[in-house]
């Protein structure tokens, strides 16, 4: 195991070899590691405590905001979730985190009050300070997972991933309906069905992933990456599409909610503070009309309304609304009133609007750079998969550390504590100097004042 790339090399069968957050999910389905060097386990165990004592440091600060609303109501859910959900939560985040570290836990007052189990982040980011949104759940009811997602407040926002959203994903892809922009690989769909034979029907999918799910779970530790290497390949590959795709969806509608209503907060007790939202423009009828004409991936011509922040809304026929993202550095913004051609990206069924792209657009990379007015800047929140590395677990608070200026704001400075991660130096807390008298790239020593990887802050002193 090394101390600087965080691998640990498994010596037998395949050899494997596991990042640090890998060997450290793989406790959860009672998997231990033997180490030829004695500092390499200490290593490990080093990781281990101060990866718990995060965890319950940020449990405990949730929990007591939710006991504050729970109170002696018997209506509240369950806090605690079943060993047997937790499982199934856990198998489907090591399944994310299989070839890059994408996804992390939700804090409890997220996954409590926000419907919310995982926090996830595609390969060139999304832009979101904590990843999109994900609520994981094993129910194999068409029913009862139905009636589960009814619940769910701005379903737009929110990424739900369980066999039946995935069985549906493959069905409206074989029948050409398909749900995003850019068709599923074919070769893909062709190494799924060798890999689980092909079911008649969606219930039939539901029924055999579902299944597939819970006999991997039924043999956790016969391999050191614990159950997930029992789900076939192919299947592995389609949460991942599923889940790229739908967090990529899930941000590019809430940039647009975001700049036509502003942002949500949140409560002293997790809960989502949502903004009012006045009701959609477009009729139910002229909705669904264009809807059935022009499924997301289709080429449309609209007419500009009103530029916002590396975006502008425009308006196509029988007055559907398209929010048009262009990016930090698009080659032209519309004028209001121009007529111009888009590639429409995706549908918003409860605010009856598409979002949209340039068809010369990189659709990956419109996100960056598109942030509506009063949003929080993306780029002061590495990758996920920083926060992971020896040297940032090694940082505690009140150690000194050469950084240097890399952003100054209205309210501070962000200093870079690690390379490719920075913290911010708030004006409060600058012994009285002000962000006018540095620099970008002045070198600065701070004091690290507090580092919180679930929500990935850190604060600084000078």
């Amino acid at each position: 195991m090394s101390s600087t790339r965080a691998r640990l090399r498994v010596l037998h069968g395949d050899q494997p070899v596991l990042r640090l957050d890998q060997a450290l999910s793989a406790r959860f389905w009672g998997i231990a590691f033997a180490f030829e060097a004695p500092g390499h386990a200490d290593l490990l165990a080093r990781a281990v405590l101060r990866d718990s004592a995060l965890s319950l440091a940020v449990d405990l600060s949730d929990l007591a905001r939710i006991l504050e609303r729970i109170g002696a109501d018997e209506r509240f859910p369950t806090l605690v979730p079943t060993l047997k959900n937790r499982a199934f939560e856990r198998l489907m985040l090591d399944l994310l985190n299989e070839e890059r570290e994408a996804a992390v836990l939700a804090p409890l007052a997220q996954d409590y009050s926000q419907k919310t189990d995982l926090r996830y982040d595609t390969a060139r980011g999304l832009g979101r300070q904590r990843g999109a949104r994900v609520q994981v759940t094993s129910l194999t009811s068409v029913v009862l997972h139905d009636e589960k997602r009814a619940r769910i407040h701005h379903r737009d926002k929110i990424v739900l991933l369980s066999p039946i959203e995935l069985a549906r994903f493959v069905d409206d892809e074989l029948h050409g309906r398909h749900p995003f922009h850019a068709p599923l690989d074919r070769e893909l769909l062709n190494r799924l069905w060798s890999a689980v034979g092909t079911p008649a029907t969606v219930l039939e999918l539901v029924n055999d992933f579902g299944q597939r799910f819970q006999n991997a779970l039924q043999d956790r530790a016969s391999d050191p990456r614990g159950p997930l290497a029992r789900v076939p390949a192919p299947l592995r590959e389609l949460v991942r599409e599923w889940v790229d795709r739908s967090a990529a969806r899930s941000t590019r509608l809430l940039r647009a909610y975001e700049d036509r209503f502003g942002q949500d907060s949140s409560r002293r007790d997790g809960r989502m503070q949502h903004r009012r939202a006045a009701p959609p423009t477009t009729s139910d009828d002229d909705w669904s009309v264009f809807r059935r004409a022009h499924p997301s991936g289709s080429l449309v011509r609209v007419r500009g309304v009103s530029p916002a922040s590396g975006a502008c809304w425009a308006v196509a026929e029988s007055g559907v609304e398209v929010y048009v993202l262009l990016g930090a550095a698009p080659e032209r913004v519309p004028a209001s009133g121009e007529e111009f051609e888009v590639l429409l990206l995706d549908a918003s069924e409860e605010r009856r609007w598409y979002t949209a792209a340039l068809p010369s657009a990189d659709v990956d990379g419109v996100l960056h750079g598109t942030r509506p007015s009063g949003a929080k800047p993306a780029s002061t929140h590495a990758p996920l998969a920083a926060w992971t590395r020896p040297e940032v677990l090694a940082l505690v608070p009140g150690q000194r550390i050469a950084g240097r200026v890399v952003k100054r704001l209205d309210y501070g400075l962000l200093v870079d504590v690690q390379p490719g991660l920075a913290g911010l130096l708030h004006e409060k807390a600058m012994s009285g100097r002000s962000p006018r008298d540095f620099a970008v790239g002045d070198p600065l020593e701070v004091v690290l004042q507090r580092i919180d990887t679930a929500t990935r802050r850190i604060e600084l002193a000078l």
